[in-house]
């Protein structure tokens, strides 16, 4: 499994944004934005942060789907609460926890093993496409 390190504004908890991996996609600050920050890494570059952890049921329930919306994973979460781990995978983010029981990592890995099935054969699809059109300039023939 792949270490994740957390950006060094995020607060202590157990959500936080992985170092290096923010594009200041801005979903986090549109869906959750009581809870993250925005910072400059020592390059110069923007990155978002957890300012704070949730607290409220509510505030849960935006940062699982700041978590489903956000467009690189960069979310995570490394806490051990069965809930919010259940509510991770059943939004098909559980990819984002760092620590699963192994009931629950194998619902991911199906999860990941359909979603790469989807893939090819998306991309399977486009290709054929791609073979079967003619070229525009012979639409006569």
């Amino acid at each position: 499994m792949a270490e994740h390190k957390p950006h060094p504004a995020n607060v202590p908890g157990d959500f936080y944004v992985e170092d290096g991996c923010c594009t200041m996609c801005l979903v986090p600050f549109a869906e959750a934005p009581e809870l993250f920050g925005r910072c400059q890494d020592p390059k110069g570059y923007p990155h978002c942060f957890v300012k704070r952890q949730p607290e409220t049921p509510s505030e849960l329930a935006k940062m699982v789907s700041a978590i489903r919306c956000a467009e690189l994973m960069c979310i995570r979460y490394h806490g051990s609460d069965r809930r919010i781990q259940l509510a991770l995978v059943d939004a098909d983010s559980g990819v984002v926890c760092d620590i699963l029981p192994p009931d629950l990592q194998r619902r991911v890995d199906a999860q990941e093993a359909d979603r790469k099935r989807r893939v090819e054969e998306l991309q399977t699809a486009q290709n054929w496409n791609r073979r079967a059109r003619k070229p525009w300039w012979k639409f006569w023939g």
